[in-house]
């Protein structure tokens, strides 16, 4: 029994550890195999009964502080309650979010196998129909349907009302009396318990059901392609044939393929011991040296001209069938003979980034550094390492803009977005699949409808204000926005984070932004929207104001917001109550203004828009200010008293803009000059 301190990342107990002890979080997050994050007071191992096995991997989110207590029986849980009056509400308010979080696993778990199930059954059904030499498979003839686990009503009713009030009772009620704290922390962990065993047994028959639909899809498999349609080949020794295509040297060869051959044999890919570090650490120096080889190749050729296990090396890191899986690999192929590129040119591959390097279409990214190619030259020249003729030579050079590009935004770009650094590889591993791939694959289609949500709120988000002249028409100096939408790079991997690389490319401010997602992403596309819309704004704002930036004498979004988290304690236009909240949102973003103005933005684009008001009255009217909505948002918002005055104010400014304008309009119409583009751009813009 005692206090235990671990560090972000940390494992603090392995599926397979017996739970002889109970472990209560007293300060930071715990994930458990990256399907649950719990939070202060929460007691690991009360999902299990005494003496079985933890069931999942336990890893701390950040640096975390647990108090150990021996658990030999069901009361064990009860006595940790009792004596531990003064944080009886937090465990008791921790049981019951657990509980429903398990009960929510559970539901989504228990549908995924019912969709597995059904889809057997077809799968089974069309194998005894279709395939030849079909035999009956004893394993789907003697399988009944799955049992669904179902909570005693009075349990659920019970467990919803305390949900649905949890704040207030964590705050009010559960400080008042200890017993009632120890009557539901005993009851909802009776339920937690039963739930937990479903959900893991659950776990199980989808691994099964996803076995068996591999097997069977793989019977069923066409022979032969339809008239328009690709062939899907059945791959077997990708990783021959993808280290065969690059002609690399052997003893790189080599290395690679005992590299992988002994990571896949590892039971638990996702450990972070230091050994497993080390290995992911030369697997990934291998595959990018792979990557620059196979792509000078395969440039030279249509891309659906390329072998298919190349394609998948291009676009998500594919090296292994087994390594990947079956279905994986199977689905992989489906989505690599129907990518199209992106009509727009907003959305690419970085196999299609790449390319643009290499033909001098776009200069390369910036490296760690905040450096771009040319800068990075200019470095290398007064550092003594290169000439001046040299570097000159070197910036026109197509293979060394590659390597550039490979060295820089590829390597660690890949790595920030696959989201889980200790974790870290870079070719796809079945290990790594955290839903299912249909619903995980991103393109330019579904990128480009996220984002014009956005935008169609956020109107003037990606515009960037630029002064035109005209003298000879009379046009002296007007400032007019020109939209510069972003340019989004698609890193092979499966991932759970975006990134914004960069705002503009090197110093000109009328060049796109580059923004890097997965192409298989793990969470919801809508908030990585979201949110790198909001570090554009942000970044940008410190671009256009330099130095001043956070000089609040010159308004703007960073210095207004700045201003106000410095001094929200003085701050008398929010109450004590606000105070407290914005108090709790700084240290929860680690102090940073940054993360505090994402947060904010999100409810904005999200809530606030939509008639919810989730901000406080400050950032509400900063963020209005900065990030006004459209025209048909404010018209109908404008009567809620809480937006109602920023609201008219802008409206106030805007009209006074479009006077100006339309002044200007009827002065060339009457002077017979045409009205330059640029102008009724600007007109249209104001008006939106």
């Amino acid at each position: 029994m005692g206090k235990v301190t671990y560090s972000a990342g940390d494992r603090i107990c392995s599926s397979s550890d017996s739970v002889d002890e109970i472990r209560i979080i007293l300060q930071g997050t715990v994930k458990a195999s990256g399907r649950f994050t719990f939070q202060n007071g929460y007691m690991l191992g009360m999902d299990t009964d005494p003496h079985g096995h933890y069931g999942y991997d336990y890893v701390a989110e950040e640096e975390c502080t647990l108090f150990t207590y021996p658990y030999n029986g069901l009361n064990d849980v009860e006595n940790i309650v009792r004596i531990n009056p003064k944080i009886c509400h937090y465990l008791t308010s921790a049981t019951v979010m657990a509980f429903y979080a398990f009960i929510d696993a559970y539901e989504k778990a228990f549908a995924e196998v019912r969709d597995a199930y059904d889809e057997v059954q077809a799968n089974y059904e069309k194998y005894m129909v279709f395939a030849q030499n079909a035999s009956p498979i004893a394993e789907i003839e003697n399988m009944g349907e799955p049992m669904h686990y179902q909570n005693e009503k009075w349990v659920l009713e019970l467990a919803e009302e305390l949900k649905a009030n949890n704040d207030k009772f964590k705050k009010e009620v559960y400080p008042l009396g200890i017993g009632l704290c120890i009557a539901i922390v005993k009851n909802l962990s009776a339920a937690l318990r039963q739930t937990s065993t479903s959900f893991k047994s659950t776990l199980r028959l989808k691994e099964i059901l996803t076995q068996l639909n591999e097997s069977l899809k793989i019977k069923l498999r066409p022979t032969g392609a339809g008239e328009n349609d690709e062939e899907i080949p059945v791959i077997t020794n990708a990783l021959d044939t993808v280290l065969g295509y690059s002609e690399a040297t052997d003893n790189l060869m080599l290395k690679f393929k005992e590299l992988i051959t002994k990571y896949k044999s590892q039971k638990d890919r996702n450990d972070t011991s230091d050994d497993m570090r080390r290995m992911k650490k030369e697997i990934t120096a291998a595959f990018f040296e792979l990557y620059k080889l196979i792509f000078l190749k395969a440039r030279k050729s249509k891309f659906r001209e390329l072998p298919m296990e190349i394609r998948l090396f291009l676009l998500f890191g594919f090296v292994d069938e087994e390594l990947a899986g079956v279905e994986n690999t199977y689905k992989l192929e489906e989505l690599a003979v129907h990518y199209e590129p992106d009509v727009k040119g907003r959305v690419f591959t970085v196999y299609e980034w790449l390319q643009r390097i290499y033909d001098l279409k776009d200069v390369p990214s910036k490296n760690e550094f905040d450096m771009d190619f040319e800068e990075y030259l200019k470095d290398e020249i007064k550092g003594g390492r290169l000439t001046e003729a040299n570097a000159r030579k070197i910036y026109k050079d197509s293979t060394a803009r590659l390597e550039f590009e490979l060295q820089n935004m590829f390597t660690l770009g890949n790595k920030v977005t696959f989201g889980r650094i200790l974790s870290y590889v870079p070719v796809f591993d079945s290990q790594n699949v955290l839903r299912p791939i249909e619903n995980s694959y991103i393109d330019a289609k579904t990128i480009g409808e996220q984002l014009e949500n956005v935008v169609g709120i956020d109107f003037s988000c990606f515009c960037r204000e630029t002064v035109y002249s005209k003298p000879e028409i009379g046009v002296v100096k007007e400032y007019v926005q020109v939209d510069v939408p972003p340019r989004f790079i698609l890193m092979p991997n499966f991932g759970s984070r975006a990134s914004l690389w960069q705002e503009i490319e090197g110093k000109k401010r009328t060049t796109s932004s580059r923004m890097l997602l997965p192409i298989m992403l793990a969470e919801d596309l809508e908030k990585f929207i979201i949110q790198l819309c909001a570090e554009f704004r942000w970044e940008m704002c410190k671009r256009m104001q330099g130095v001043h930036w956070n000089d609040v004498t010159d308004p703007s979004l960073t210095s207004m917001y700045c201003d106000f988290l410095q001094f929200y304690r003085k701050n008398h236009d929010i109450s004590p109550e606000t105070r407290e909240k914005v108090k709790q949102q700084l240290a929860k973003a680690n102090n940073n203004y940054k993360t505090v103005f994402v947060s904010d933005y999100y409810s904005y684009i999200k809530y606030e828009v939509a008639g919810s008001p989730r901000l406080n009255k400050v950032s509400r009217d900063i963020i209005f200010t900065f990030c006004p909505p459209a025209k048909e948002i404010r018209n109908r918002i404008g009567d809620n008293p809480q937006y109602a005055d920023i609201v008219k104010r802008y409206d106030m400014k805007i009209n006074q803009k479009l006077h100006t304008l339309d002044n200007l309009k009827r002065k060339l119409t009457k002077e017979k000059n045409r009205i330059p583009d640029e102008i009724e751009m600007q007109y249209q813009f104001l008006k939106k």
